[in-house]
């Protein structure tokens, strides 16, 4: 069995989970901090600005956790092709974390936590599973 063809290890299936729910968290207290900015600035283009890049990143951040979640199954049946899709788009999330990195306190602090699991995830992603000896 060629390696793409083996079984990952279950935990790295949790750290997408995790990187999922990071995501997807990071992106309603954005979007939380930008109804409040917007609430609250006296220029109105600034408020907007900031509610709508609120509202992508959310919306982004909502089709990488699903698309992950429902890559895992096709690759808990060792699906090789899914693990290519993950890898994907997981440098797509990259890219997005470093958006974040000059966003809010909120982004900031689920951008490097996402990061370091990405990096845990894709690193289980392609460790070679050992067979269990007899």
């Amino acid at each position: 069995m060629s390696e793409l063809r083996q079984h990952p290890a279950s935990g790295g299936t949790w750290l997408w989970v995790a990187a999922s729910l990071v995501g997807i968290a990071g992106g309603v207290a954005n979007y939380l901090l930008a109804t409040s900015a917007a609430a609250h600035t006296q220029v109105a283009g600034v408020g907007a600005a900031a509610l709508v890049a609120a509202v992508l990143d959310l919306g982004c951040w909502l089709v990488l956790g699903l698309l992950w979640l429902a890559l895992l199954v096709p690759l808990r049946a060792g699906r090789g092709w899914a693990r290519i899709a993950l890898t994907a788009t997981a440098g797509l999330a990259v890219l997005l974390d470093l958006m974040n990195l000059f966003g809010s306190w909120a982004a900031i602090a689920t951008a490097i936590v996402q990061l370091a699991l990405l990096a845990a995830a894709l690193v289980q992603l392609y460790r070679p599973v050992r067979p269990a000896s007899l």
